[in-house]
Parts: structure tokens; sequence; C-alpha cells
């Protein structure tokens, strides 16, 4: 059975300085924006360990899908609120030199306070770069397929991220972005099942990097 998490209150920090920033006491409505994404998520060989297991898992590459409430603080600077959802299948587990397949898929949830920096706020195609705090769940289900590691479980840790890219505004109101983004957690732990062995617990690790595209609507 899953184990429940209760999530530090420290955590929520970040969200809540968006909130009050995003106020519309203290800021035009006209500085706002909404937009919405999607990419691919490839997440490198991930560390496994425990239960007297030591490896490597390789995912396949996935999808991610996003979108972000945010403002403008100035022509430069500005802040969101940011929700995205990605996905991989398990491709193989790697253990001792031996090469098993994989079975079932790792999601993650993740919520992130984001600052970003847009440069050439007047020209055609607008850099970017930005980072963000936030909070991630992991969530790893086998499917009927697993025959050596069984894990249904989910963790969640605390989360950073780090963007670049570039937008393009097709009007006042309607803009088009795309670029790359690198997320990564703290170490999550699992409850886990070693088949012959017995039950216990393995640590992993997580980190994705991510090509997005979306659209954004300012208002």
């Amino acid at each position: 059975m899953p184990r429940s998490h209760r999530l530090p209150l420290r955590l929520f920090v970040p969200f809540f300085l968006v909130l009050a920033l995003a106020n519309p006491t203290i800021a035009s409505a006209e500085g706002f924006y909404v937009d919405f994404s999607a990419g691919v998520s490839s997440v490198p060989d991930q560390d496994l360990a425990g239960g007297g297991l030591v490896g490597e898992v390789s995912l396949e590459p996935g999808f991610v899908v996003g979108g972000a409430f945010g403002r403008r603080l100035g022509r430069i600077l500005r802040i969101e609120a940011n929700l995205s959802y990605r996905r991989s299948d398990v491709d193989e587990l790697t253990s001792t030199g031996v090469v098993l397949a994989g079975s079932g898929d790792v999601g993650v949830f993740a919520a992130m306070a984001n600052v970003y920096a847009d440069f050439l706020p007047s020209a055609p195609i607008r850099p970017y770069l930005g980072v963000g705090l936030g909070v991630g769940v992991i969530d790893v289900n086998s499917d009927d397929a697993a025959n050596v590691l069984i894990v249904d479980d989910s963790s969640v840790e605390f989360a950073w991220n780090l963007m670049a890219g570039a937008v393009v505004p097709v009007s006042d109101a309607i803009s088009l972005f795309g670029g790359y983004r690198y997320l990564a957690t703290t170490d999550p732990e699992f409850d886990a099942t070693l088949v012959g062995v017995g039950s216990g617990t393995v640590e992993g690790e997580f980190d994705a990097h991510e090509g997005v595209a979306g659209l954004r609507l300012s208002f």
C-alpha cells in the first residue's frame, strides 16, 4: 500500500509569495497572463538502491503538459505559478551487469513558483531565462509484467527548475513560446517488493530535460 505523505508547510511559501505579488490591489490587470504548453520529457538513467539491489533504471522519452498563471513586474521581470505533469514508461533495469526488461511508468506532477527575465522586450523574438522552486510528486507504478522489482508508491519531494527559451508575440494579447526546462527533485524513497527476496524500501532519484512549446494569453 502506498504510504501517506504530509507536505511541510515551508514548501508552500513560494506559492504564497506569488499570489501576494499577483494581487490585483497592487498590480494592474494588464500585467497578467496565462499560458498552456506541451512537449517532450527525457529522463536520464536514474540510480536505484535498496533491499540488496543496486542498479540503474532507464526510461523511455515521455510527454509533458502544463499551464501557468503569472504577471509582469515591469518590462523585464515576471513571476508565475506553474503546474505541470510528465510521464515516461520504464524501459529497462540494469543491476550487477544484468539487463532486465522494464515494466510500468513514472509520473511526476510539479507545482512551481518561477521567476523569469525577458530580454529584448521590443524585439520580434524575445529570449528569456527563468528559475523556480516548488514541490514534485513522484508516482511509480509497476504493471502486471513486473517480475523482479515491484513498486506502486509515491513520494513528495522538494523540486527546482531552470528554463531558457524565446517568446514570439503574435498580437498584444497572444504570444507563442518555446524553450528548454531542466527539472530535478530531492531523492525519493518508495515502498517496494523484490521478487523472491521480500518487501522493503528503495531510494531513487529524478531529473528531466524537457523541450516545450505553448501559447500565452495576456490580459
